[in-house]
């Protein structure tokens, strides 16, 4: 581990929603960008000396009767070499949120127990799915300290449906997260809303030094300014300003502009729709790591559009502004979460979210000297080598988590 850390011998079990890099666990529940964040966790809590012991976790499918599939098997993988538990369920609510409360407490009471005589703790990733309810209570019978990571918090009725289960979920949350032992948060309104006087710990995600490795320190430069290639990636849904990103486009009449767009999602129709009417717009379709790369380093100004006035979200942090930032190219963002606060000085921010607003930062952006692009491109890169590789991020949750377990370990009762 790294010196200084202050995590030497903490020994840690993660209670969440990981599975195995496995064809047979995609299912329509599956979240790509979720499921690589807990693995990243894991592989840096791991590289800053943390014991990742075990993983408590489920196989992420939607409740009956959006699928078919009644009964979940228990079943046993590894993720990034730990071993990993994906409890059984009957997959029918609420009795699936009884089932996997059950199997959440007992493992993690007999993991705590048996582990009695040393620093651990107890660490969700989300307090709702899985139930952390369970988890937290057999901690604290068996006097470990529970922190959580909180980062897929919703809003009901905005970006959660307003039912009285997803109610009943949202007050339990606020109870819960008030009474942990230690606190990850992915935005600042997290800690504002949920945890007001209690530490938390702001990781709003992170980048590998691999990916940044990828790309060379200086973006490339158009042969004027009316040339210029615009890159919009990820998940192709109205939240990520496809639509707005589309109109804009299309009123900027440079034949020399061109936008791709790569990934898949609800509104791949409208893009391939709107590339018949306009040559200048190619889709990508969905991109592995390799060609999703090369796709970047063809850029000159990446797309970051989350909607934030018609779609307010105020619990949600685009992560795709990191690997767009390590890149090294000029970064366009809406002021999602924190972004304006911490990384307004790399990137230019849209202040008014309509399609005219946006075709003039666009324009803007193709016009910019080329080698004031470079160093703002440059300024970024370096942030997120210094500040947002998951090693970095990963010392700073290692030394958290051990402060919160060396408190709770303090406080707690005497179990053994």
């Amino acid at each position: 581990m790294s010196p200084g850390s202050g995590s030497d011998g903490l020994l840690l079990a993660l209670v969440g929603s990981v599975v195995p890099d496995d064809p047979q666990y995609r299912t329509a529940a599956f979240s790509v960008a979720g499921n690589a964040s807990q693995a990243r966790l894991i592989r840096s809590l791991r590289a800053n000396g943390v014991v990742v012991d075990e993983v408590i976790s489920f196989v992420p499918v939607p409740s009956f009767p959006r699928s078919s599939r009644l009964w979940q098997h228990q079943a046993t993988g590894t993720v990034e070499g730990v071993t990993t538990v994906l409890l059984p369920f009957l997959n029918v609510m609420p009795a699936k949120f009884a089932c996997l409360g059950w199997g959440i407490f007992r493992r993690v009471a007999w993991w705590s127990w048996e582990n009695r005589r040393r620093p651990r703790v107890v660490h969700m990733y989300n307090v709702g799915r899985p139930p952390g309810l369970f988890a937290y209570a057999a901690a604290r019978l068996t006097g470990a300290a529970v922190t959580a990571s909180l980062y897929d918090v919703g809003t009901v009725g905005r970006d959660e449906p307003d039912t009285v289960w997803q109610r009943l979920s949202h007050r339990l949350t606020k109870w819960l997260v008030r009474r942990l032992d230690g606190r990850i948060v992915i935005t600042p309104a997290i800690e504002r809303d949920f945890a007001a006087g209690r530490p938390c710990l702001l990781v709003d995600g992170g980048v590998s030094e691999e990916w940044l490795d990828r790309f060379e320190p200086a973006a490339p430069d158009s042969s004027s300014a009316a040339t210029c290639v615009f890159l919009l990636a990820g998940s192709l849904w109205e939240i990520n300003g496809v639509g707005l990103v589309l109109e804009a486009f299309g009123r900027l009449g440079e034949p020399g502009f061109v936008l791709l767009v790569a990934g898949q999602g609800p509104l791949q129709a409208v893009v391939k729709a709107a590339a018949a009417r306009d040559a200048r717009i190619l889709p990508l379709g969905f991109l592995g790591p390799e060609d999703l790369a090369s796709a970047y380093a063809r850029a000159d100004v990446l797309l970051n559009i989350r909607l934030t006035e018609s779609n307010p979200a105020p619990y949600h942090f685009p992560s795709k502004l990191h690997e767009y930032l390590a890149t090294g190219r000029l970064v366009i963002s809406t002021p999602a979460a924190h972004i304006r606060d911490e990384y307004g000085d790399f990137c230019l921010i849209l202040e008014r979210e309509d399609a005219d607003a946006l075709a003039e930062l666009m324009q803007r952006a193709a016009r910019m000297p080329a080698g004031e692009r470079r160093a703002v491109g440059q300024r970024a890169r370096e942030y997120m080598r210094a500040e947002k590789t998951w090693t970095a991020q990963g010392r700073r949750i290692a030394a958290y988590l051990a402060a919160a377990a060396a408190k709770a370990n303090g406080e707690a009762a005497d179990v053994r």
